[in-house]
């Protein structure tokens, strides 16, 4: 063991440097900060090879999961609506806080009010796995169906506009504007920064605090799924904080997607549409080129992140039984790493972790199952017994 457990400690530390370049999208003016660990995919298959075949306890999939093609279901979401024209014109545009792909994320304020916000600019024609136009049509969908609810349980509420309100755990959107090729959305202002910036900065926090924390990412991820949504890039650098540091919240829905249903049964992406998401969280499936449901993969992306935000550092460079980190925990179960490295985490979150990072993704749990897991109603706060939003 001891050859993994040296590449672990050599190359496995969470920090600064293997921060992928780009920043965090609505938090505080970070340095650019450059490192391949964290690259996006892309739409690039497995590049290690074929998988060495595994028989440990986690498994595989019985078999490959098969696209209904006879039928094609509308969407029932609506398409995404934009002010036409310069977004200069209602926002006055402060700082530079980053660099995207396709443009860049400045720090703004309204122009009749002054209340800051981030306004992320992005020049794209044609379709692309981080598509604005996604973007912003998940968001505004999402943001209507919680204000429905607001609304129905407060008949006196007048919100009139999608731009309103939002999922406390989930960045609200303030508007869009689009005059091509450029494409301005506008977010709320997040003071906490990102979560992977927090894990850096404290390296150590007490499980009851990654618990509170977490959760909220967890139900934000259960919001989308139970509304039809799949996140699909769900990362420590996709999750802000609060100026307070107490609440977190998940942004960056650009490669999100509709969760396609026929006859009432959940179907599989191909990996010809693209394979989204960071190799680092990226579920097993899609890294290896291979057919995903949507739901299972942010519950593999939201077991890496709590992976981190309990121990420090990543469980591994890429999901794969070619990376010695990853077959550890394919065949052994994560208590192998946990233990070597001496990680202080609970029996209970031990075995989360297990059922949230299985390569068989139909063992692997859902956000329901995550909720209802007895690591959640461990006491950590108030918070683990409000109602769940879902509809």
């Amino acid at each position: 063991m001891g050859a993994w457990c040296s590449q672990f400690l050599g190359e496995g530390d969470i920090d600064a440097e293997s921060k992928p370049s780009g920043g965090s999208v609505g938090g505080p003016n970070k340095p650019k900060i450059s490192g391949k660990e964290n690259e996006k995919k892309g739409d690039t298959a497995n590049t290690t090879g074929s998988e060495p075949k595994s028989h440990g306890q986690n498994g595989r999939p019985s078999q490959e999961p098969v696209i209904d093609e006879e039928k094609s279901p509308e969407s029932k979401i609506p398409k995404a609506q934009f002010t036409r024209g310069d977004v200069k014109t209602s926002y006055r545009f402060g700082k530079q806080l980053a660099k995207t792909n396709f443009g860049m994320v400045n720090l703004a304020n309204d122009s009749k009010n002054g209340e800051p916000v981030v306004v992320k600019t992005s020049e794209i024609e044609g379709r692309c796995i981080e598509d604005p136009e996604e973007e912003v049509r998940m968001l505004q969908y999402l943001q209507s169906l919680w204000i429905s609810r607001k609304r129905k349980q407060d008949p006196a509420s007048s919100s009139t506009s999608c731009y309103e309100a939002a999922h406390p755990n989930i960045v609200q959107l303030k508007g869009a504007f689009h005059q091509p090729p450029c494409y301005w959305t506008v977010l709320e202002y997040c003071g906490g920064g990102d979560a992977f910036d927090y894990v850096v900065e404290h390296k150590s926090i007490d499980e009851d605090v990654v618990r509170t924390l977490w959760r909220d990412l967890l139900v934000a991820t259960h919001f989308m799924h139970t509304n039809g949504i799949c996140h699909l890039d769900i990362s420590l650098e996709n999750a802000l904080l609060s100026a307070d540091g107490k609440k977190m919240k998940l942004c960056d829905l650009g490669a999100a997607r509709e969760l396609v249903y026929v006859d009432g049964k959940l179907q599989p992406y191909s990996p010809h549409d693209g394979c989204p998401g960071k190799k680092s969280y990226m579920a097993p499936e899609i890294f290896a080129g291979k057919m995903f449901y949507g739901t299972k993969a942010d519950v593999f992306s939201l077991g890496v992140c709590l992976f981190i935000l309990l121990t420090g550092k990543p469980p591994f460079r890429y999901p794969s039984l070619a990376c010695i980190f990853y077959k550890h925990i394919a065949d052994l179960g994560v208590k192998t790493i946990l233990d070597h490295f001496h990680y202080n985490v609970s029996p209970e979150a031990t075995h989360l972790l297990d059922s949230m990072l299985t390569m068989n993704y139909d063992a692997r749990l859902d956000t329901t199952a995550v909720l209802n897991h007895p690591w959640m109603k461990e006491k950590d706060s108030s918070r683990n017994h409000i109602n769940l939003p879902s509809t």
